[in-house]
């Protein structure tokens, strides 16, 4: 089974590889549609903002051209689409794991937007924070907490 499953990755990898440089090499001739579409994988858009996004999440690695990392982010973000759908056709997304990580996920881009959304709609002042501070500091309870001491070895 795990030899079955390796050899059908290598494939899907070798066949992505391919299928993105063939897109790729396409993109390179300045090939950006109106609507901000870089590729289309099987009906689905990859459009720049996704590619800006990606590029803010991974980074640029000094001493590299950038025109080449770009293409390769491109190519990287048409086998990750491929693989994507290939895990939705053979239903992982379905799975219980899958589903928690993306809840969690969902949850932590939640809770970061508003996050930086408050801290640029309008900034907290030093008094308004200990005044927060001093309606909190005995929410918190630590009547279950252990003693820790602490010795040298």
């Amino acid at each position: 089974m795990n030899s079955q499953l390796f050899r059908l990755t290598i494939l899907c990898l070798l066949f992505f590889t391919c299928y993105s440089t063939v897109i790729a090499a396409d993109k390179e001739g300045g090939n950006k549609q109106k609507d901000g579409t870089i590729a289309t994988v099987n009906g689905q858009k990859i459009t720049a903002s996704m590619l800006e996004q990606y590029k803010r999440s991974r980074g640029f690695v000094e001493n590299v051209d950038k025109k080449q990392q770009t293409q390769l982010m491109i190519e990287e973000l048409i086998n990750r689409e491929l693989i994507y759908q290939d895990g939705v056709k053979n239903g992982v997304d379905k799975s219980q794991e899958v589903q928690d990580q993306v809840k969690l996920l969902q949850k932590n881009i939640v809770a970061g937007a508003m996050l930086r959304n408050v801290v640029q709609v309008g900034k907290i002042s030093e008094k308004d924070l200990k005044d927060e501070y001093e309606k909190r500091k005995n929410i918190t309870s630590y009547a279950h907490a252990r003693p820790y001491s602490f010795c040298s070895v």
